[in-house]
């Protein structure tokens, strides 16, 4: 279901930068058009030349205009060189790029070399990761970040400085990624919280063994309106719990009323 939710949403994301990448590349086409210096070195040949372009994000398409130098044979799109779009250009730099990732990826998947280990060390930093702050600090970061994306997104619809459109633009895009990537593990530390088990003890004082026997050893005493966190059930009388300093042990299922 998450899986389905993000492909949905990345749709009109990955239609919002390829609009703006066309509105990027011809603004900079019409800024050659008006630029004074170009015309003491071009002159137009003709106007509105169309081009596709795949990007990571889809096909772009977009118009540009033909030049002739004036000093030398030849003739040139000055917007896509400008952009390091070579003639005959079909693919992006970034699709090329993301091409040569997957068949690394799919080289180390057929391979299987250590990737039980690595997913499992990666999933660990994750899980180290998210947990540095609760679920309303990261909400507060995500709301944050996700407000600057606007004021950028802003920036970059109502200026009309190429230098300003370009910066905002690119900086928009980082923005905006995080903000999904943010709001994952909002999601995430969500749904474990929604799976944690927590207790109250409400008698004046309980053992806490360490073993789910009345024989065990006894490690300590946890006192009434103590909050536990249970992780484990023993048959119908036992529960192993966790403190908030991370000490562990059972205690007798009657003694703690589940929350």
């Amino acid at each position: 279901m998450i899986g389905d939710l993000v492909m949905e949403l990345d749709k009109p994301i990955q239609e919002l930068q390829r609009n703006i990448i066309q509105d990027i590349l011809e603004s900079i086409d019409e800024i050659y058009l008006k630029d004074k210096k170009r015309k003491e070195t071009h002159y137009v040949e003709r106007r509105s030349d169309p081009n596709t372009i795949l990007t990571t994000c889809g096909e772009v398409n977009y118009t540009r205009t033909y030049f002739k130098c004036r000093n030398k044979e030849g003739y040139e799109y000055l917007v896509d060189k400008y952009a390091g779009i070579t003639p005959g250009m079909r693919k992006s730099q970034d699709v090329v790029i993301k091409s040569i990732e997957h068949a690394v990826c799919s080289s180390y998947r057929i391979s299987g070399e250590n990737a039980t280990n690595t997913e499992d060390i990666v999933s660990k930093q994750f899980n180290d990761f998210i947990k540095h702050f609760s679920l309303d600090t990261w909400s507060i970061i995500t709301l944050i970040i996700a407000m600057l994306s606007c004021i950028l997104f802003i920036f970059y619809f109502f200026s009309r400085s190429p230098k300003v459109k370009r910066t905002s633009f690119t900086i928009f895009i980082l923005s905006f990624g995080l903000t999904f990537f943010l709001l994952f593990i909002n999601f995430e530390i969500y749904n474990v919280q929604r799976n944690l088990e927590f207790g109250i003890v409400f008698e004046k004082a309980i053992e806490v063994n360490f073993e789910p026997n009345d024989k065990s050893e006894v490690l300590f005493e946890i006192h009434e309106g103590t909050k536990i966190q249970v992780i484990e059930n023993f048959d119908i009388d036992w529960l192993k719990i966790k403190l908030s300093n991370g000490q562990t042990g059972w205690v007798i299922k009657n003694k703690i009323k589940i929350i």
